[in-house]
C-alpha cells in the first residue's frame, strides 16, 4: 500500500515540570495546553480547524495545513503564544511550554499517527536537554522555542519581517540514538548571555557575543581587539576579532 506523504510544518509542545504536579494540577494543564495553542494560533491568523493533532498528555503534536506560513508560525505565533501565557499563568498556577518547530515530508494517512524521519525529528527537538537548560537558566521565561537547522537556514534572517539570527543560539541535540543541528530561542530574553548549555560551543556568560550589550554598551558601535592570543584555540597568532553590537 502506498501511503500518501506531504510536506508539512509541523510543531511540538511540551509542558514543563509537568510531571511534578498532582492529579487535578495535571488535567488543568492538559486543558490548558490546548487552549493556550488555540487561541494563539486564532491571534495569528493561524486556522486550526485543519490542524492535524495527536495528543500526548503533557504536550501535543501538530502538522500544520498546506500552505501555511514557515515565518507566521515563527514570528506571529510565537509571539502570540508567548503573550498568552503570560496572560495565563499567575503566582499561584503556572504553564511553561517547551515548543518546536521543523518541516519535511511527513506521511498524512498513517494508522496511527504520522509516520516519517521529520515528525520524529521534531518530537526529538522538543525535549533537547539545551532548550530544558535555557528554560531552568531563565525561570521568567514562560516559553522557550527550538527549531530544526533547516527551518533556521530556510526562513531566520531571510526576509523583512521575519526572525532575527541574533535571536537564536545554535545547539546540538542528542536524543535517543538521533543527532541534529537546531537553534533555540527564549522570546524576550537574550540567549546569548546564558551560562553554558549542553552541545552548545558559545562562550558563556560574559564571554557571549552580546553580552556587552547587556550590560549597556552603546548601540552600533564597533569594537576591535588585537594582539598575540586573542584566541586562545591558536597558538602565538596574532588575531583580529571585530564585533558589531546593534
Amino acid at each position: 500500500m502506498e501511503h500518501r506523504t506531504e510536506h508539512r510544518i509541523m510543531i511540538a509542545a511540551d509542558i514543563e515540570d509537568y510531571s511534578s504536579r498532582n492529579r487535578d494540577s495535571q488535567a488543568t494543564l492538559q486543558r490548558d495546553l490546548v487552549r493556550a495553542l488555540d487561541h494563539a494560533a486564532t491571534l495569528a491568523q493561524l486556522g486550526t480547524l485543519d490542524w492535524r493533532r495527536q495528543e500526548q498528555g503533557d504536550g501535543q503534536f501538530v502538522v500544520l495545513p498546506p500552505g501555511t506560513g514557515a515565518v507566521t508560525v515563527l514570528t506571529s505565533f510565537v509571539t502570540e503564544l508567548n503573550e498568552v501565557l503570560a496572560g495565563y499563568n499567575s503566582a499561584t498556577s503556572r504553564m511553561r511550554m517547551r515548543l518546536s518547530v521543523h518541516e519535511g515530508p511527513v506521511v498524512v494517512d498513517g494508522a496511527n499517527g504520522f509516520p516519517g524521519a521529520h515528525a520524529v525529528q521534531v518530537n526529538r527537538l522538543v525535549n533537547a536537554a539545551a532548550l530544558k537548560a535555557a528554560m531552568r537558566a531563565r525561570p521568567e521565561a514562560d516559553l522557550g522555542v527550538i527549531i530544526s537547522d533547516r527551518t533556521f537556514e530556510d526562513y531566520v534572517g531571510q526576509s523583512r519581517g521575519g526572525p532575527s539570527k541574533d535571536d537564536f543560539r545554535r545547539v546540538k541535540v542528542a536524543e535517543k540514538k538521533e543527532r541534529y543541528i537546531a537553534h533555540i530561542h527564549l522570546p524576550g530574553h537574550n540567549v546569548h548571555a546564558l551560562g553554558a548549555l549542553p552541545g552548545s560551543a558559545e562562550p558563556a556568560g560574559p564571554g557571549s557575543p552580546r553580552a556587552a550589550e547587556d550590560a549597556g554598551a552603546p548601540a552600533g558601535h564597533v569594537f576591535r581587539l588585537t594582539g598575540k592570543g586573542a584566541n586562545a584555540n591558536v597558538s602565538g597568532r596574532d588575531q583580529t576579532i571585530n564585533q558589531r553590537y546593534s
